[in-house]
């Protein structure tokens, strides 16, 4: 009967440590469940701009040990995003990123997700500061495109240019004027800036834009905002027979664009590097997450302090920026005959 006795009171103890070690066990899964972001955005499934982003997002998420859902209407419209937006379910999602490509409408939807979903927001790539501190964002992070501009104007005087032109996609867009009126502030051109939206494609737009040139009179630099202005100019450019080629500077990137920076057409490429509008967004929340209590500029000086961060930072070729007390400027960074070898292997995919 003793050894009955203390036979039953070892698997009465086993029993319950067995328990215990189950209900452990329990713990541990729900404790290392990864929070999960949702980054949304307007983009078209198709569109190979968002590949870098899309990359940082990853790069962030494996960092910082977040699981992260990249989520954009299969159409690319904004009547989708706002859909996604007014749907996303607080109990799947801790956090959101936005971008914000209409803010005049995406403000509204933004703000009652923050508000009444208690979800923390970063806004990222398109919008501006203010519109982000509208629709109470923590911070957000972008390239100001009157700054970007007028520090490539800046750069520019230094090589020597003085008078300009403008070569754009949309004349009547908000951020093409902002790059161009930046980039005049910078060059110290005083009065309008000559925007010009060329006709057609390929060698229909070398036409255009040979033609507007040759007419605009003396000016010895040229600014594109965007890739396919910048292509075409180069075009027209080596087709030229003018001895002496105007300074050419252009917004974003491309295998094209650094050939032209290698050969000496093009002077410089402006960056607004959106491997980190996708990286930098996702590591904030993940600290936001884990420091739900840290400020703006508190999040950011913890993020910058990690090494994880500079590591990627260095191997990439990446500029990182410094804060303005809230907001983080993803760019502009210059890429010029200096650092394109480097930039040039990681273009298409983190550049």
């Amino acid at each position: 009967m003793q050894m009955n006795a203390y036979v039953q009171k070892v698997l009465r103890y086993c029993l319950v440590a067995v328990c215990c070690a189950g209900v452990g066990f329990a713990s541990a899964q729900t404790a290392t469940k990864k929070p999960r972001i949702a980054f949304i955005s307007s983009a078209k499934s198709s569109s190979k701009w968002w590949d870098p982003v899309k990359n940082g997002i990853a790069q962030a998420a494996e960092d910082f040990g977040v699981d992260v859902d990249f989520i954009t209407p299969a159409d690319g419209e904004l009547d989708g995003m706002i859909k996604i937006i007014n749907e996303i379910d607080p109990s799947k999602y801790a956090a959101v990123v936005s971008t914000m490509p209409n803010p005049g409408r995406l403000r509204n939807p933004l703000a009652a997700m923050v508000k009444e979903k208690r979800l923390p927001l970063i806004t990222t790539n398109s919008g501006t500061q203010e519109d982000s501190e509208a629709v109470g964002a923590i911070l957000h992070v972008g390239q100001p495109e009157e700054l970007a501009g007028r520090l490539a104007g800046e750069q520019a005087r230094k090589a020597g240019a003085t008078s300009f032109v403008c070569i754009v996609r949309s004349v009547d867009n908000a951020a093409t004027k902002q790059r161009c009126e930046g980039f005049a502030k910078g060059l110290g051109v005083a009065g309008p800036v000559a925007m010009f939206e060329p006709q057609g494609k390929d060698a229909e737009a070398e036409a255009s834009i040979a033609k507007f040139i040759e007419g605009a009179g003396p000016v010895n630099s040229i600014l594109t905002t965007g890739l396919n202005e910048a292509i075409a100019t180069m075009g027209y450019l080596r087709k030229s027979k003018n001895s002496k080629k105007p300074h050419l500077v252009t917004f974003d990137l491309s295998k094209e664009v650094a050939t032209g920076v290698t050969s000496g057409l093009m002077d410089f490429a402006i960056d607004q590097q959106p491997y980190l509008q996708g990286y930098l967004p996702v590591a904030v929340l993940a600290r936001k997450l884990k420091y739900p209590e840290e400020s703006a500029l508190l999040l950011q000086i913890g993020l910058f302090s990690e090494n994880k961060l500079h590591v990627r930072a260095s191997k990439y070729g990446l500029s990182l920026k410094p804060s303005n007390g809230r907001h983080i400027l993803s760019g502009p960074a210059f890429v010029t005959r200096l650092n394109v070898d480097k930039v040039d292997q990681y273009i298409g995919q983190y550049r």
